[in-house]
């Protein structure tokens, strides 16, 4: 049995969260909503990147598990190079206590606001990978996010 905390800023984290919820899950909450939580086989937690990290409440929830097996999944709006999600993930991990098992990771690329393509019109490698962003998380990505959690189960 699953449960499922997750942090979302646009939608995407939420998203991926809500297609892992169709599993056998206690639970689905926003990391705002979760207290008092049932014991599950693996907590699946969810997050954003925010510049190469988890947001700040994210990190708070983190540092207080304990004892728990845990699969993290997260977005970014940047990179799907190997390397970059990597080094998230480990920025991530650096937030649990040693007493925690990490069953399993995996990210996926984000879509982020449209305002923020302003930004990159001058840059067209920058301009590449945000209109690449717009087409996730996607249906393929949702599948491999739930064939990983099967996995670590």
């Amino acid at each position: 049995m699953i449960g499922i905390v997750y942090s979302s800023k646009t939608g995407n984290t939420q998203s991926l969260a809500n297609s892992l919820n169709f599993m056998e899950s206690k639970y689905c909450v926003s990391v705002e909503d979760a207290k008092d939580l049932e014991p599950v086989d693996l907590l699946c937690i969810g997050f954003w990147c925010d510049k190469g990290d988890c947001d700040d409440q994210m990190k708070q929830y983190l540092s207080t598990l304990r004892n728990q097996n845990v699969f993290l999944f997260g977005t970014a709006g940047f990179g799907k190079s190997k390397e970059y999600f990597e080094m998230i993930l480990k920025n991530v991990q650096s937030h649990l206590d040693a007493s925690n098992c990490v069953k399993g990771t995996w990210m996926c690329q984000g879509k982020m606001p449209l305002a923020i393509r302003a930004k990159f019109e001058s840059n067209p490698e920058m301009l590449k990978n945000f209109d690449e962003a717009l087409k996730h998380p996607n249906d393929k990505d949702i599948d491999s996010l739930m064939k990983c959690v099967n996995e670590a189960l």
